[in-house]
């Protein structure tokens, strides 16, 4: 789990954990490279997903990929 601020990339700030589950963690974030630091989701997507080649169910890959940004750690 992020803590609150946590700066990822340089570019996001964590402003909250919005779930948990088997497949990632969510967390709304704060765009820094925009002007007005416009909200966004952040998934980190576990260490499992990540050791099966990056396997999501479609239907959850596919939830608003323009507000979602997905970072394998």
């Amino acid at each position: 789990m992020l803590v609150n601020g946590t700066i990822l990339r340089n570019h996001y700030q964590i402003v909250q954990q919005l779930g948990s589950g088997g497949f990632a963690d969510t967390y709304l974030a704060k765009d820094m490279d925009l002007p007005t630091y416009a909200q966004c989701v952040v998934k980190i997507r576990s260490t499992i997903v990540i050791g099966t080649a990056g396997y999501m169910p479609s239907e959850q890959a596919n939830r608003d990929p323009k507000f979602t940004y997905i970072f394998n750690f």
